[in-house]
């Protein structure tokens, strides 16, 4: 009788043990994990034309004329790699919206604008075009920018891109996870 209470006590006591190196083990990764606030959609954002993308270069296109070869632009991730790129900095930023980064004038540079949020993370695009869009495309008369800064003066049909919530654009995350501003 006395080795079936002791072998109770070892299997109640082995329990206890393993539960507290679970709970244990639980609360060490939850105090490394990342913040769960951030969201990630990977290594790089890139555009393409054509249906078709390719893993190495121009393997296949012998017999295929320029115009059907995709052309295929890697998007900085940042704003400092944008600059680097030649992207504008606008420096000012339009609330839920982010900072309209544009590759020379609009109507003669790229079509399209790439939105940074306040910690220089690439959030969307903003795409135009001066010709008739369907649906989801939006008429516009003009668009401006942070600080009421005209970007596009003509008539034109946009459509904004987002790859992250854009509410917050313009506010900066204190270390602890606590917006500054508005």
């Amino acid at each position: 009788m006395a080795g079936l209470v002791q072998n109770r006590w070892v299997r109640l006591g082995s329990g206890y043990l393993v539960s507290a190196v679970l709970l244990a083990v639980f609360v060490i990764f939850l105090a490394t994990a990342e913040d769960s606030s951030t969201t990630s959609v990977g290594d790089r954002v890139f555009l393409t034309s054509g249906g078709t993308v390719h893993i190495s270069g121009h393997v296949g296109w012998i017999g295929r004329l320029d115009s059907q070869i995709p052309v295929e632009m890697t998007l900085p991730l940042t704003a400092a790699e944008a600059v680097a790129d030649g992207w504008t900095d606008p420096i000012f930023c339009s609330s839920g919206r982010g900072r309209y980064f544009q590759k020379g004038p609009a109507g003669e540079g790229e079509p399209f604008f790439l939105m940074y949020n306040a910690e220089d993370q690439l959030i969307g695009m903003y795409q135009f075009s001066k010709s008739e869009m369907p649906s989801p495309w939006k008429r516009l008369d003009e668009l401006r920018g942070g600080g009421g800064l005209s970007l596009i003066d003509f008539e034109h049909w946009g459509l904004l891109v987002y790859n992250q919530d854009p509410t917050r654009a313009c506010v900066v995350l204190e270390g602890g996870g606590q917006y500054i501003g508005s």
